[in-house]
């Protein structure tokens, strides 16, 4: 009786152990198939000539030549949209942590037309801030934030707020 208690607890042991193994490979396979998908290398990304920079102190037009020198995070929002905004303090967060790596650039794509509307949006979300706001259509309904070489070039795209891991993906990018 005890022999065959003793053999069905070793029986359940190497059932969890076989059903945790196969998690971890499944979750392995999805996020190497998620970054596959979302690196994106060399495809370009057009970025308008309708560029102003902004800080806390105001807005001024800036030039498109001024940011074409370093590495870009690029993020579309809607500024009508409170997911989108909230989305900005944790990606502004992430920005700031990969400027220390290397030189980048924060840019957001918008389609609204008003600079007030969008400093006095940022305002409400970012405190200590210098980006930049380009007027144009969005990339892709599907990413919202992208990682762009010095030729406009997406290194990798990608929701870090949907897939955290990618975080690491991006930081690998900028160390390369």
């Amino acid at each position: 009786m005890l022999e065959k208690a003793f053999k069905l607890i070793i029986i359940i042991i190497i059932c969890l152990l076989l059903f945790i193994v196969i998690q971890n490979f499944r979750k392995i396979y999805t996020e190497k198939s998620i970054i596959n998908q979302l690196s994106k290398k060399s495809e370009s990304y057009n970025i308008s000539n309708n560029i102003i920079r902004i800080t806390e102190q105001g807005y001024t037009q800036s030039y498109p030549e001024e940011i074409q020198d370093h590495f870009k995070m690029v993020y579309e929002i809607n500024f009508d949209c409170f997911i989108c905004l909230e989305g900005l303090k944790e990606i502004y967060i992430f920005y700031t942590e990969l400027s220390k790596i290397r030189k980048i650039e924060f840019c957001l794509i918008t389609t609204e037309k008003s600079y007030g509307y969008i400093k006095s949006r940022i305002d409400d979300s970012l405190y200590n801030y210098d980006l930049f706001v380009i007027q144009q259509e969005f990339k892709d309904d599907n990413i919202n934030l992208y990682l762009l070489d010095n030729l406009n070039k997406i290194v990798i795209a990608g929701d870090i707020k949907k897939y955290p891991f990618l975080k690491n993906e991006y930081r690998k990018k900028l160390n390369q």
